[in-house]
C-alpha cells in the first residue's frame, strides 16, 4: 500500500480536501495546491488516532510521544534552557515524525478501548484494506481519494469530533463538506474498479472527550445526491480556473461587474 506521504505529494491529482476549498474561493483552492499549511493540533490528533486504529504498525514510524513528566528539570516549565534542549533533542532524533503529547496519547488509548468495544464499529473497520490510494479521471480532471477503510461491501470513514450525536455530527458534515468527500470516494472507487455499482458510505464518528461516545452513520441517498451535485459543480469550477488561469477570491460570488458583494446580518441574528 502506498505510504501516506507519497499520496499527499502526488501533484497533478485533485483531492477532495483541495476541491472543497473552491467553496470558499478559487484563490483559496489555488493556495491550498501551492502551499503546504502546517497541521493544527486537532488535525495531528485526528491523523494520529487514524494511524493508531487503522495502521497501528506505522504508529511508531510516524509519531513520537513527548512525556514532559520526564523532563530534566521537573520543577521548571518547558521554557527553561535544559527542558527546551531536552525537547529539541527528542525532535532532532525523530526527524520527520509528528509530535504528540503523552496526555493526548493516553486519551487515544482510552478512545480505542471504547471503539473496539463497539461491535458494529469493529465490523466496519476490520476485514478490509485501510488507507489505499485510488487515482482516476472525471470529466478530464485527474483526481485521487484515499478512503480510511474499504471492503467489498462498504466504504468507511473514521472521524474524531466534539459531538457525535445525530444533530452534532450532521452539522459537522455540512460544515466540512463530508458529503462531497463521500460522493467523490464512491465515484473514484467505482471508476477504478470499473463498475457501476457504488458502495454504501459509512461514518464512524467518535468524540474526543469522555465517555468517548461513538456514533455510526450511513450516508443517506439525499446526502450522497447533494454530495455528487456539489462535487460536479466544484469540478467544473476547477476546470474553468485551470483553462482561464484565473483564480478569483470572494468576488467570484458576485454578479456585480466590479466584484462587489452585498452584506446582510446572519439569519440567527434577525
Amino acid at each position: 500500500i502506498e505510504p501516506n506521504n507519497i499520496y499527499h505529494s502526488s501533484n497533478g491529482f485533485l483531492s477532495s480536501t483541495t476541491l472543497k476549498e473552491y467553496k470558499r474561493s478559487p484563490m483559496h483552492a489555488k493556495h491550498k495546491m501551492l502551499v503546504k499549511l502546517p497541521q493544527t493540533p486537532a488535525m495531528v490528533f485526528g491523523s494520529a488516532y487514524h494511524t493508531l486504529i487503522l495502521e497501528p504498525e506505522n504508529f511508531d514510524k510516524e509519531y513520537v510521544i513527548i512525556d514532559t513528566e520526564t523532563r530534566p528539570e521537573p520543577d521548571m516549565n518547558m521554557n527553561s534552557k535544559a527542558n527546551k534542549r531536552w525537547r529539541e533533542n527528542i525532535i532532532a532524533s525523530n526527524l520527520g515524525k509528528d509530535i504528540l503529547k503523552k496526555e493526548d496519547y493516553l486519551i487515544m488509548l482510552e478512545m480505542k478501548k471504547v471503539l473496539m468495544s463497539n461491535r458494529n464499529a469493529v465490523t466496519l473497520l476490520c476485514n478490509g484494506i485501510s488507507e489505499q490510494s485510488f487515482y482516476f479521471e472525471v470529466n478530464g480532471v485527474k483526481c485521487k481519494v484515499r478512503p480510511d477503510h474499504l471492503t467489498k461491501r462498504a466504504i468507511t470513514d473514521l472521524k474524531t469530533c466534539e459531538n457525535s450525536s445525530p444533530n452534532g455530527f450532521a452539522k459537522q458534515c455540512a460544515e466540512y463538506g463530508y458529503h462531497i468527500s463521500a460522493a467523490m470516494y464512491r465515484i473514484g472507487i467505482a471508476s477504478v474498479e470499473q463498475t457501476e455499482q457504488m458502495l454504501p458510505f459509512y461514518f464512524v464518528a467518535q468524540e474526543k472527550t469522555e465517555p468517548y461516545s461513538v456514533g455510526i452513520y450511513l450516508a443517506s441517498k439525499e446526502f450522497i445526491f447533494k454530495g455528487e451535485e456539489e462535487f460536479y459543480q466544484l469540478l467544473e469550477t476547477h476546470k474553468n480556473c485551470v483553462e482561464t488561469n484565473q483564480w478569483l477570491g470572494y468576488e467570484s460570488f458576485s454578479d456585480n461587474p466590479r466584484g462587489i458583494l452585498t452584506v446582510d446580518l446572519p439569519n440567527w441574528y434577525k
